[in-house]
């Protein structure tokens, strides 16, 4: 509108702008709204099927592929399993920069697998990722994963109470909240790795602020070392990447 501000509003757009005022008015997120953001430099659809991806989630992504490309040799199909895809942002991010890549994406919610199939079909990667409902803990694989990555929930049950109206009256609380310690998810993901994970893989997780000693902590409970953390741009600890030890 204000880019356009000599030309004159036609009653129906105008009827539309209010409407879409009023919804933020009633503290819905933006790109809810919008009904789509950008990550990675990338388009993705967003609606209340899945958490709006965060720009500190690319911290994660770019770690990955980075890892990838010094680590893993490219004579075979680097093996990937995002865990928890919601909008897909993760998988269809790394599909667009690893295409050698065989990308598994599981998530619990067949909504949000419906959303992230969309968003990988936008991107025109739809065919380097296979899209799977199944709870983590449920999951069977004939051969393990060079590399797991994950953005699970982490908001601790307090926490969760106090988040700001857009997030907790919007976005799904599956995708948030992870019990009293906000650790639940970690240590399912840790539980798993002996069964998913390659012994000369690595797994990158997103944590919450403060976070990172304690899963660290579970990590080397577990035989995971060495372990690298990695700090986002305001200087918070935010993903961890082990190793077998």
């Amino acid at each position: 509108m204000y880019l356009n501000f000599d030309r004159p509003i036609k009653a129906p757009e105008l009827a539309a702008f209010r409407a879409l005022v009023l919804r933020r008015l009633k503290h819905e997120p933006l790109q809810y709204i919008i009904g789509e953001t950008e990550f990675m430099s990338l388009p993705f659809q967003v609606d209340s099927r899945a958490l709006i991806p965060r720009p500190e989630t690319e911290i994660l992504v770019q770690t990955v592929i980075e890892k990838c490309k010094k680590r893993l040799n490219n004579h075979y199909k680097i093996k990937i399993l995002d865990i928890g895809t919601g909008s897909g942002n993760i998988a269809v991010s790394l599909a667009k920069n690893l295409p050698e890549a065989e990308l598994f994406a599981i998530d619990i919610s067949s909504d949000a697998l419906k959303l992230a199939q969309s968003n990988a079909k936008l991107n025109q990667v739809e065919t380097l990722i296979q899209f799977i409902q199944r709870d983590m803990m449920n999951f069977q694989f004939p051969d393990a994963f060079d590399v797991i990555v994950s953005n699970p929930p982490y908001v601790t049950e307090n926490e969760y109470a106090s988040l700001p109206l857009e997030i907790r009256n919007f976005e799904p609380k599956i995708a948030l909240e992870a019990g009293i310690d906000g650790l639940t998810c970690y240590r399912k993901i840790i539980n798993r790795l002996p069964q998913l994970l390659a012994p000369t893989g690595f797994v990158a997780l997103e944590v919450g602020d403060k976070q990172a000693p304690s899963v660290e902590a579970l990590l080397i409970q577990n035989h995971y070392s060495p372990i690298e953390v990695f700090l986002d741009l305001n200087q918070i600890e935010r993903v961890i990447v082990a190793s077998k030890k």
